[in-house]
């Protein structure tokens, strides 16, 4: 690496590795992992890294040494980009995009104002074909029939349809120097970089609360060798080597070595065992201390799972189905209006007042709303169609140790065990309150699902108040009984270990705590919490519900203003300019009615507090 600057906290390299686009993404994601970097920058088109870190928790060698072994790794294939990371990158370029545009349309919009101001507005903005040929685009853009026909008729080169209409409508702005429409697009992509800002700061504190290398793990070869390999790549009888901190990444039995293996995450229960070969150990299990070699016996589990887009939620086919409806309604009541008064720019008018664009964008900028109001809340949503379940939850299934209880389990070799090798846990004292706030909200379905034994597992369920009691579940029963619970309820599963994933997997929704949960459990959630505070659980299904109203009382405004204006149209002529001004209107309305959800906050007048109770 060559050093472009240095200064004390912050320092500049280069490297002609860099110039390689995926390199200087997995670049990227490395370095925030190390410990004492704040932030740090790839540019490819420079093959240069930008970084600014703590001096007090690092300094400028330890971080150009770890910078060599990252890119060592990179070109030996030892690094790998994991789909949460693509998922980040992704974030990044879509707020990027965002910024972008607000600044583009931002400008335009002051660029009008200024020149409208000193030299007024140009005689071909006013001109009538113009206005007639902006109309026809923003009826096509408008409505789903219409914009369906003109791909179809454009089928030689579909690619290029949506490009078209939209360089032909930015064309257009500027050809009618819209202020109006600019300013809407200015807000809108300030909406989205508000979104995408939130969703890059919790995806990167996601990034860097899960291990390093969690997708590789350390094999011995035949030849007695360590080399790392990627987890998908195992297969049956190979040789892992795991040491102190180590998560299992799979079932196997110990072939040499021994350890203090933790089996929270594996099997729910809360003990502390001490494994010499040919003890079974299970994936999620962490080796305490010791170092230890294990023969996989079988395949890690997959977490394959179907996830819904926005456009599959339920208001969103509301909205289609308007849109589609709408459509039809307003080419006739345009066509009538132009036989009975031969008037083509009135008829025109009216299919403008009627163009339903307003209430899609209700749905999308009321999303980006939630999201943001969930990241106020240190609650971050990964699959954004997930409020419509949230929003409809009647039963929530909880995992007991390391979710409803402490679950912590500390030891070395020298450790002086309880009884039974078990320790003692405590229960949350968050965790009462969350139970009370549940029922408070109408949620009275609540079920305990755990791996432990039957007596700790009922008397969980008495002291917090839970009437349905599975216990000794292994992480397949759990699923089933999820999926069992299913049929008849919306179910929410909280977990925080390798057994509890099948369970979440069948969950409507499922829940984990960043501060508790194993990595695979941050991965595959469809919402983490970023606050050691369980009654997070049930400010996100309130803030979810509260959210969900008012994105569909946002819709029904739109098209309430929408028909109200289409049917006024027909008696009182409206010009396409004046129509297009009252439909931007209409969208501007939209806007500034979602940004109101981000002011949301949850009522906490239950929360009450206990002495955490033992259990074992």
């Amino acid at each position: 690496m060559e050093e472009v600057h240095v200064l004390p906290g912050r320092m500049r390299l280069k490297s002609p590795q860099l110039y390689d686009k995926k390199i200087a993404e997995t670049m990227h994601i490395a370095i925030e992992k190390l410990i004492g970097v704040k932030y740090s920058r790839v540019n490819y088109y420079t093959s240069s890294v930008l970084i600014v870190y703590d001096i007090e928790k690092t300094d400028q060698v330890s971080i150009q040494e770890e910078i060599k072994d990252i890119l060592k790794n990179i070109k030996e294939g030892k690094s790998l980009v994991l789909t949460q990371n693509k998922t980040y990158l992704s974030a990044i370029q879509n707020q990027k995009k965002a910024r972008n545009r607000f600044l583009f349309y931002g400008s335009l919009y002051v660029l009008f104002k200024v020149k409208n101001a000193l030299f007024g507005v140009f005689p071909i903005s006013r001109h009538i074909r113009l206005l007639i040929t902006a109309s026809v685009i923003t009826t096509v853009e408008g409505y789903p029939a219409l914009k369906r026909f003109f791909k179809h008729i454009s089928n030689k080169a579909p690619r290029l349809s949506d490009v078209l209409l939209r360089i032909t409508a930015i064309s257009l702005i500027f050809l009618r120097e819209d202020g109006m429409g600019c300013l809407l697009l200015s807000f809108r992509y300030i909406n989205d970089y508000l979104r995408y800002a939130t969703e890059v700061e919790y995806l990167r504190i996601l990034h860097q609360s899960i291990v390093e290398n969690m997708d590789l793990v350390t094999i011995e070869t035949l030849q007695g060798e360590k080399m790392l390999m990627p987890i998908a790549d195992l297969r049956v009888g190979e040789k892992i080597h795991l040491q102190k901190g180590d998560i299992l990444p799979t079932d196997g039995v110990i072939i040499e070595g021994k350890a203090l293996i933790d089996g929270i995450y594996g099997t729910g229960q809360l003990s502390i065992l001490e494994m010499m070969p040919q003890d079974q150990v299970h994936e999620g299990m962490r080796v305490l201390d010791g170092d230890i070699i294990i023969e996989v016996t079988n395949l890690p589990h997959k977490m394959e799972r179907a996830y819904h887009a926005v456009e599959e939620m339920r208001i969103y086919q509301k909205v289609t189905n308007y849109q589609e409806g709408i459509g039809s309604f307003s080419i006739v009541l345009a066509f009538i209006n132009y036989l009975v008064t031969g008037n083509l720019l009135n008829a025109l008018g009216i299919v403008l007042l009627l163009c339903p664009t307003a209430s899609e964008l209700a749905v999308h900028t009321g999303m980006n709303s939630y999201l943001h109001l969930l990241g106020k809340h240190k609650i971050f949503l990964k699959r954004p169609a997930a409020i419509e379940k949230a929003a409809y939850i009647n039963h929530v299934a909880f995992d007991k140790t390391g979710t409803l209880s402490q679950g912590k389990a500390e030891a070395t070799m020298d450790t002086e065990f309880y009884p039974n090798d078990v320790p003692k846990d405590l229960i949350r004292e968050d965790a009462y309150a969350l139970i009370n706030a549940l029922k408070k909200q109408g949620i009275t379905r609540l079920s305990l699902l755990t791996g432990d034994t039957a007596s700790k597992a009922n008397y969980a369920g008495e002291v917090l108040g839970i009437d349905n009691i599975y216990s000794e579940c292994s992480r397949e029963e759990k699923g089933k009984i999820i999926g069992e619970l299913k049929t008849t309820d919306e179910i929410m599963m909280v977990g925080d270990g390798v057994n509890d994933l099948e369970a979440m997997r069948y969950a409507d929704i499922s829940v984990g705590l960043v501060s508790s949960s194993c990595d695979k459990v941050k991965l595959y959630s469809d919402c983490i919490i970023f606050e050691d505070d369980l009654y997070k659980v049930a400010d996100f299904i309130q803030l979810s519900q509260r959210s969900y109203r008012a994105i569909e009382q946002h819709t029904n405004f739109s098209k309430m203003y929408n028909i109200t204006l289409g049917i006024l149209a027909v008696f009182i002529p409206f010009n396409p300019y004046t129509a297009k001004s009252l439909n931007t209107i209409n969208s501007l309305l939209v806007l500034l009615l979602s940004k109101r959800i981000e002011y949301f906050n949850p009522k906490r007048e239950y929360k009450l507090l206990h002495e955490g109770e033992v259990l074992g």
